[in-house]
């Protein structure tokens, strides 16, 4: 803005501020709202450039700037920041710009990307050319010392290389959410398929074990290659055990199981000792066979609340059913196979039996 009170100003910028010398340029000014009718304040900006027009085309001046296509940039430190100064409405492809590096070279490069908007990219050097004055390529060309190209051995003044880019945005990989492929990206927002995930990853089956003898090494063989995995194992069979002897030893010595065999084909033999002989017993009552009858009906009949410890026969033919008085009933308690003379008095009246004998029974209600 130009200080219309400086006595110092240019001459140009005098007459704009007075009106003089070109009596159709005028400076809008008003009063200031503090100071009032004692001071008058310069009205500035007048517009933006977006609202000046061409009276007779009404092409806007912003128009006019990108058909110009060129745009000379201040140095920000780094070929990165300075190319982000151009305003977003004027980024496109084909753009060109033109700076002073921190060597005091001019460099003029032009956008070369479809999209090239957002300031990740548009600061890329991938996404910009290097155009510089044509260089001479007939002769000897050669690169100098200096680091300049030569032709014919005379310095062409233009260097052989560039001065050294900014680092481009690293690459984002990922697996994709259905774990089929790994995507890429360079902003974390728009991601692009980078590969299948089945290009680098092993497809991997089994085949039916293998049998190995009892005892030996387990093996694993890939049987496909080296991307289609087969594994096959070799397991060991179980050892077979088969029982050998089985022999009673004295009691109170260890039992002990002994391998006749293989570790892989053992042959078992057992020793087991004899049990402890118990204490003896009480001596029990003492159980009389009395006699003989055909039923039990009539036993029953003769003896119905029993005759001591007296036991009877029933039966007419062998086997002889024993019949004992036992909580306050007859009852049978064993087959008797044969019956000799002198085994018990009485019974039936035939000759053959005869002779009084009694039978240990070891208890009282127990026929032995």
């Amino acid at each position: 803005m130009t200080d219309c009170n400086n006595n110092n100003i240019v001459s140009v910028e005098r007459d704009i501020c007075t009106g003089i010398g070109n009596n159709t340029i005028h400076q809008l000014n008003k009063l200031d709202e503090k100071l009032g009718k004692r001071k008058r304040v310069r009205i500035y900006p007048i517009t933006y450039i977006q609202a000046v027009y061409d009276a007779k085309t009404g092409t806007r001046l912003d128009g006019f700037l990108n058909m110009v296509n060129s745009i000379y940039l201040p140095w920000r430190g780094s070929a990165k920041s300075t190319r982000l100064q151009v305003p977003f409405h004027l980024r496109r492809k084909g753009l060109m710009i033109s700076y002073r590096n921190i060597d005091n070279e001019i460099i003029t490069e032009k956008c070369i990307l479809e999209e090239c908007i957002k300031d990740d990219l548009f600061k890329l050097d991938s996404s910009w050319v290097r155009i510089t004055d044509a260089l001479p390529v007939s002769g000897n060309v050669t690169i100098g010392s200096n680091g300049n190209w030569f032709v014919d051995g005379e310095d062409t003044g233009f260097k052989a290389q560039g001065p050294k880019g900014d680092n481009g945005v690293p690459l984002q990989p990922r697996l994709s959410e259905d774990k089929t492929k790994i995507e890429y990206s360079l902003d974390g927002e728009e991601w692009k398929e980078l590969f299948p995930l089945s290009l680098i990853t092993p497809n991997i089956s089994f085949e039916e074990p293998v049998g190995l003898e009892p005892g030996a090494t387990p093996t694993v063989e890939n049987v496909g290659d080296g991307f289609n995995v087969n594994l096959q194992f070799g397991l060991p069979k179980a050892p077979e055990v088969n029982v050998g002897s089985t022999t009673t030893i004295g009691e109170g010595n260890q039992a002990k199981v002994t391998n006749a065999g293989t570790p892989y084909a053992p042959v078992l033999n057992f020793q087991i000792p004899m049990g402890n002989t118990g204490p003896q017993g009480q001596k029990g009552d003492t159980t009389t066979i009395k006699g003989i009858y055909d039923t039990e009906e009539s036993l029953k009949s003769a003896f119905p609340d029993g005759d001591g410890n007296k036991a009877y026969l029933v039966g007419t033919t062998s086997p002889y059913q024993l019949y004992l008085y036992l909580n306050g009933e007859w009852k049978n308690v064993g087959a008797v196979n044969e019956v000799k003379a002198g085994v018990f008095d009485g019974g039936r009246a035939d000759t053959k039996y005869g002779g009084v004998r009694t039978i240990d029974c070891g208890t009282a209600n127990t026929i032995v």
